[in-house]
C-alpha cells in the first residue's frame, strides 16, 4: 500500500510541497538521480556471497520474516525509492495549467 500510495501523492501534490519548502524541480531530479546511481554503483561492487559457507538453522524462518526481508532491503529503495518519487514530481509538476479541475490525471496516477 505504501508503494502504491506514495508515487500517487507524489504525482498529485508534489509539486506543491516542493514549492511549499522553496525547492527547484531541477534539484530534485538531479538529486533523484545521484541517489539512483549511488544506489547502482553499490549493487554493482558489493562482495560475492559465494565464498561464505551457508548457515544452517534449526528450524526455517516463518513466512513473516521471509516477507520483511523480501520487502525492504532490495524493493523499497529501488522501486519507490528517490529516484521514482523524483519521476512522480515531474510528471505531476509538467502537466498542462488548469488542468487540476479534469479526472484523467488523478485516473491515470492511479493506472500507472
Amino acid at each position: 500500500m505504501n508503494g502504491f500510495a506514495l508515487p500517487v501523492v507524489s504525482i498529485l501534490i508534489g509539486a506543491q510541497i516542493l514549492a511549499f519548502f522553496g525547492i527547484s524541480l531541477p534539484v530534485v531530479q538531479v538529486g533523484g538521480g545521484l541517489v539512483v546511481i549511488a544506489a547502482g554503483w553499490k549493487l554493482l561492487n558489493q562482495a560475492d556471497d559465494d565464498d561464505k559457507a551457508p548457515v544452517s538453522h534449526s528450524k526455517p524462518p516463518g513466512a513473516a520474516y521471509l516477507s520483511r526481508q523480501a520487502f525492504y532491503p532490495l524493493t523499497l529503495p529501488l522501486t519507490v525509492g528517490p529516484g521514482s518519487i523524483s519521476v512522480a514530481i515531474a510528471v505531476g509538476a509538467n502537466r498542462a495549467p488548469g488542468s487540476e479541475a479534469r479526472w484523467t490525471l488523478p485516473a491515470a496516477a492511479l493506472l500507472g
